[in-house]
């Protein structure tokens, strides 16, 4: 029996366009690419992800790589990314219907020290029972360490938990944890799904 759901932040219950809208500022999809990739590619992110390496770590690691004169406007979209996000369409009301049918809620994302301007900013994480983040817990969704931290933090059973995740492998490491999980396409995927086990 699902008592618990599990989400992700970034492409789960927030569509992340930052490259989207540098590719429109830029004109240029392909250094918009470049310079996205740099960063959200790179080794070093994970460690930013988890908390142990700092701004300046990152950028000293990940400027020199690009075109000099993309690196004033990189160092830009590092420093704005967070402000790139806003809710899929349809994701609040389903929340709020999963917590009026009795289900508790938690998130689980990998993502630096600056999520919290989200977790203030939108109002569907009032709706939230928890959270693990990575620079928070010191592991990440990819080490299985994240899924650990939410099932111990908040005395989980992972046999009634269900995780939503946009990142297939992702899903994958939830099942090595004794999670079931379930690829996000979409809300109105996401709401078939909740319907098909009974949950909506």
């Amino acid at each position: 029996m699902i008592r618990n759901v599990l989400f992700d932040c970034a492409d789960t219950l927030l569509r992340f366009h930052a490259k989207a809208d540098l590719a429109a500022q830029l004109n240029s999809p392909e250094r918009a690419e470049v310079i996205h990739n740099a960063f959200f590619k790179s080794e070093i992110w994970g460690k930013y992800d988890n908390g142990v390496v700092s701004d300046d770590e990152v950028k000293n690691a990940v400027l020199p790589l690009l075109a000099e004169e993309d690196r004033k406007i990189a160092e830009e979209y590092f420093h704005g990314f967070v402000r790139h996000f806003t809710p899929f369409d349809g994701i609040e009301q389903t929340l709020k219907e999963l917590k009026e049918k009795g289900y508790s809620l938690y998130l689980v994302s990998d993502f630096p020290h600056v999520f919290p301007y989200l977790w203030d900013k939108f109002d569907l994480f009032r709706l939230f029972d928890g959270r693990a983040i990575s620079f928070e817990a010191k592991g990440s969704k990819r080490d299985l360490r994240l899924f650990s931290y939410v099932l111990d933090t908040y005395g989980l059973n992972p046999e009634e938990s269900l995780f939503f995740d946009d990142v297939p492998s992702l899903i994958e490491n939830a099942g090595r944890c004794g999670i079931k999980g379930h690829v996000f396409r979409g809300v109105e995927d996401l709401r078939a799904y909740l319907k098909e086990l009974s949950v909506l």
